[in-house]
């Protein structure tokens, strides 16, 4: 009697992990199917763009002195906070700052020459590279960029109108 319940649970036990296996084998075949597959389009989606809108009232409180007078005031301010991706192209963004110039207005006084000499390279790449000379032009990612912030002259940033700053400030 002992001998046939042995037998029944060692074959109960080898029932639940072969079970068990096939059910390990038929996630692994899943996973690699879902990996294989469909991998790109999962990549694709998880690399999208969100937008999330983000409304809060400032958590932080106004601090007085002794004789309750405004020490430390609280003001809000609406923030746009973009997340740069990294298949983005300098000229798609330009073309993103381009767009946002005529849906709101940003302070351009915080503007510095090399913020300029950048936004200038980007809209006039050619303008600048056929200023570079011939070894200049065969010259590596960094060094060209060097160069190209060389060539971009103060006659060209004072040509920039206030639009073009504007783009500039939301391109930097």
């Amino acid at each position: 009697m002992k001998q046939k319940i042995r037998n029944v649970t060692t074959f109960r036990i080898n029932l639940l992990l072969f079970i068990i296996f096939l059910i390990f084998c038929v996630l692994i075949l899943r996973l690699g199917y879902l990996q294989v597959v469909h991998g790109e389009q999962f990549y694709n989606e998880v690399n999208k763009s969100d937008l999330v809108v983000v409304k809060k009232t400032v958590p932080r409180g106004s601090i007085y002195d002794r004789k309750h007078r405004l020490l430390v005031g609280n003001k809000g301010r609406k923030a746009i906070t973009f997340f740069r991706e990294s298949e983005i192209t300098p000229k798609v963004m330009l073309e993103l700052a381009e767009e946002l110039t005529k849906y709101i207005s940003v302070d351009i006084t915080d503007l510095k020459k090399h913020d300029l000499q950048e936004y200038f390279i980007a809209k006039y790449p050619d303008k600048i590279n056929h200023r570079l000379s011939e070894m200049e032009q065969h010259l590596k990612e960094g060094e060209l960029y060097k160069a190209q912030i060389k060539k971009v002259t103060d006659h060209d940033l004072a040509s920039l109108n206030e639009t073009e700053k504007s783009v500039a400030s939301i391109y930097i």
